[in-house]
This record gives C-alpha cells, structure tokens and sequence, in this order.
C-alpha cells in the first residue's frame, strides 16, 4: 500500500479516526504532549483528495485530556464525534465519555456527556436507526456493557454485563443486512501481560447473546469494516513478548478476519513501530483508506496507507 505522513504538528500526534463526508476526507485525532496525562486535544483534519491536508476544528477542553476520537454518520446526515475525558490536573473529576454533532467537520455543537461516569463507550456504530458501542471500565477488572441510542445523545445500557474475562476494552463492530453484529474485541489482563489474546465475536437482535472466538493474538486499537462482497478486513496492533513474557515490540497490519473461527490472517505490516496504531478505515472506489499514527520515525506522527487489496 502506498504510505504518507499527512500530520505532525504537536509533539505527539496519535489515536486517529477516518471518514468520507461531503465529498471530503476527514481524520481526527488527539494533539498532546504524551501518550496520555496531559491536556490533551482533538484535532480534525481534512483533504480534498488525501494528498494535502488541513486543520478543520480543534476541540479543547481546560484541563481535560480528551481520548481516542472516533468519527461516525449518523442516520440523520449529521457527523458524531465521541471521546473520553480524563482529568488531567487534579484527577479528582470522574472520566466520562461525551459527544459532538456537526454539520460539516468543521462547526462542533457539545460536548455532550454520555453513559455512564467512568464507562467509557469507545465508538458509536450506526445500523438501522440506532447506534450501539461498549462501554467499559472498573479497573482493575474490567466490565463491559452494551448501550444503545437512538439520537447519539441520550444511552441506555442494556441491563447484564457481558461475562468476559481478561480485562475486555477497545472494540470496532460491523453489521450485517440481518442485523448480525461481527466484533472484534481488545483485552488486556491487567495481573498479567501476554495470556489475553483479542476476540472476535457474533450476535443477533437483540444483542444480548454472543459466540466469541479466540483471535490467536493480543491486539489493540481494533478498526474493522465489512467489505462489499462481504469479507471482513482489519486493522490491528499487534505484540511480541519474550520467553519470560516481557513486552518486546509493536507494530500494525492489516488483517483478513474469518468469521468461521475468528483466526486474523495478515496482509500486509504497515510502517509502523514503538507506540502506533489506532486506525481509521475507509472502502472508497474499491481501495481501502487507512488513518494511523506510529512512532517508528522522530516522533508520533499521522499516517495515511491506501491502495487495493489482494484476493484472500
């Protein structure tokens, strides 16, 4: 795949998100000092064509770091934007996650707080009307929810939590015309590194019932879409650990996803190394559009990967 750097402007540029809107691309991230503890900000940029890029909105809050921007279309034509906020001074504020609306990328109404204080609904993903997300936290042993929304304001959790073990987190969903729900799940094992490989998992209306697959990896920062002859492709971190299970190195690739056994077979690493990924994923006129940030080069940076993809 064709590679460019489209941002580096802050000393640490990362945690992206990429979407087709208005006939323009847009990608959002966090601008910062640090991967996280600082006064973070959201920064959208936007391309013609993908080539040049520039500054659209920035989204700042005093003292808040703002986490993991994640762009969606909502039914009505409007774009939504969630993020979490952490206290990044006092740290005595509960984290909560919150929202934006647009009309045009550009002009942010919010925020908006959504969910629950401390659960953080990582993503809003929109099918048939209502969006869904999960919504995790409780440290050190994480929970996770299922919420639902019909305006991309007001959430409701669904009332069980979902029994899954090894700290479940980060999670990108794709839908099905039958309302099927496919998710691959990030987890990490807070007591222990290395034994907590990512899930991927099926389920249908109403959601409260699911099969989950070990991925064979630990993964992080999960990006999924389901392309239209219906094969599921992915983008994830992905990790090696020592013989001692000691965290070794990062990197990010692209992923064939098999709904059969939730085995992730690999296309293609991605330049990429150290601290990286957190994609964004497009399908636009039959290539894939990927939004990334690594740090393999002097600092983080914002990366943007496109081209075909080879028969699987």
């Amino acid at each position: 795949m064709d590679v460019q750097r489209i941002w580096d402007h802050s000393d640490y540029n990362a945690f992206t998100d990429l979407i087709r809107y208005q006939g323009r691309w847009l990608c959002a991230l966090r601008e910062g000092q640090a991967h996280a503890g600082d006064n973070g900000v959201i920064r959208i940029i936007e391309s013609d064509n993908g080539d040049h890029w520039r500054s659209a909105a920035l989204i700042e809050l005093p003292n808040l770091d703002l986490r993991d921007p994640k762009l969606t279309q909502m039914p009505d034509g409007r774009l939504q934007l969630n993020t979490f906020a952490v206290d990044a001074v006092g740290k005595t504020i509960p984290a909560y996650s919150q929202t934006y609306f647009s009309n045009n990328g550009r002009d942010w109404q919010g925020p908006y707080q959504i969910g629950d204080a401390g659960r953080w609904i990582w993503r809003t993903c929109w099918h048939q009307g209502q969006g869904y997300g999960f919504g995790y936290g409780g440290n050190p042993d994480r929970v996770i929810r299922l919420y639902q929304t019909a305006d991309g304001q007001h959430y409701l959790a669904h009332p069980a939590q979902l029994d899954i073990p090894n700290g479940p987190s980060e999670f990108a969903f794709a839908f099905e015309d039958d309302g099927t729900c496919l998710c691959l799940l990030r987890r990490d094992n807070l007591h222990t590194f290395g034994n907590d490989n990512g899930l991927f998992g099926i389920s249908r209306p109403p959601y409260t019932d699911w099969q989950w697959l070990d991925c064979g990896h630990r993964i992080g920062g999960p990006a999924m879409i389901q392309l239209p002859d219906g094969r599921l492709v992915a983008a994830v971190r992905k990790y090696e650990f020592n013989a001692q299970n000691q965290f070794v190195r990062e990197w990010l690739e692209i992923c064939w996803v098999d709904r059969h056994s939730g085995r992730l077979d690999t296309i293609e690493t991605l330049p990429s190394g150290y601290d990286c990924s957190y994609a964004g994923m497009v399908w636009h006129e039959d290539q894939l559009w990927i939004s990334y940030y690594s740090s393999h080069e002097e600092k983080p940076c914002i990366y943007l990967a496109r081209g075909t993809l080879p028969s699987q």
